[in-house]
């Protein structure tokens, strides 16, 4: 965010309508850029969330009253990030890339509470919206069929494309190599 507006980017014709739309109902002021990015000019709400969610890549967050949201509002929430973020990868798990490593830990703790074991893994890359040189991200993955077939249940997609690619991988049978090892209180 800026201090006259913050950005949404997302390219799909179904997402933009919803955030279109939303924003219309709610009636906050936004424009397309060039790049197809919205700038939503609202400082109520580019203060609302900076306070709850961060301002910058490295600073975002879960907001801290997401443990009182109930399933469902949960799931909403995740689904939109992951809408915007995520992925369906062709190794058969749905992944999210994020520069802050609060957010992947909220993820990754939002996550468990539909049962749903996410690792978290470091990776150097280049953001494909910036001419920076390249930073450590964290991919939050969840993998393993029992995972993802919490992740459809509970969170799934609204982007057309990958709910289909997460339906296509939903078909494949279990193949991980995750171990369980039990303890005894």
């Amino acid at each position: 965010s800026q201090s006259r507006f913050f950005t949404l980017a997302n390219r799909h014709p179904l997402i933009r309508s919803k955030i279109e739309s939303s924003l219309r109902d709610l009636g906050i002021p936004f424009f397309v850029r060039p790049s197809t990015d919205y700038a939503v000019g609202s400082t109520a709400l580019i203060s609302l969330l900076a306070a709850l969610c961060g301002r910058r890549a490295q600073t975002k967050r879960l907001p801290e009253f997401w443990p009182d949201l109930s399933n469902h509002s949960l799931g909403v929430l995740l689904r939109a990030y992951f809408d915007g973020d995520g992925t369906v990868g062709s190794c058969g798990e749905v992944i999210a890339t994020t520069a802050s490593d609060d957010l992947a830990s909220d993820l990754a703790y939002a996550l468990k509470r539909f049962g749903i074991h996410a690792r978290l893994r470091r990776t150097w890359k280049r953001a494909t919206n910036s001419a920076h040189d390249g930073a450590i991200y964290t991919n939050v993955v969840i993998s393993g069929q029992a995972d993802v077939r919490l992740y459809a249940e509970h969170i799934g997609f609204d982007h057309p494309e990958k709910l289909a690619r997460l339906n296509r991988l939903l078909e494949r049978g279990a193949d991980t190599n995750v171990d369980v090892v039990p303890i005894n209180p």
